[in-house]
């Protein structure tokens, strides 16, 4: 007997089939060991800028694009994430840098450098 003739005569077999391999995948997955993996945070500092009365258009080239160009001259940067968006109950506009470096990477000198570099002595700082 062929294959197909066994699963046009007997359906319920292959349903049977089909759930006992689908429980031994799940079986076989929850037994994957992680052993040679550490625990691992991947180094990331997101830089959230407002401005008031501004469309998203204009904070995307008057803050954000300064912005990323400020980080890319950073060493160790690995790439740079931006947004920006309307703010919904003001007229402002909000945009969000994240850059991410390689590994590894000293967080706290990595947030002096790129708040040095971003941050003008006009705006205020968190």
């Amino acid at each position: 007997m062929n294959l197909t003739r066994i699963a046009i005569e007997r359906p319920s077999l292959i349903i049977v089939l089909f759930g006992v391999l689908f429980l031994g995948g799940i079986v076989a997955y929850r037994g994957l060991g992680v052993e040679m993996m550490p625990d691992f945070s991947q180094p990331v500092i997101t830089i959230r800028t407002m401005y008031p009365g501004a469309a998203p258009e204009e904070v995307a080239n008057s803050v954000t694009r300064p912005v990323e160009d400020a980080l890319s001259a950073l060493e160790r940067v690995d790439f740079i994430s931006s947004r920006s968006w309307p703010t919904p109950p003001s007229s402002s506009s909000t945009s969000s840098t994240a850059p991410t470096w390689t590994w590894p990477c000293r967080m706290p000198s990595a947030a002096s450098t790129t708040s040095a570099r971003t941050c003008p002595r006009a705006c205020s700082r968190p």
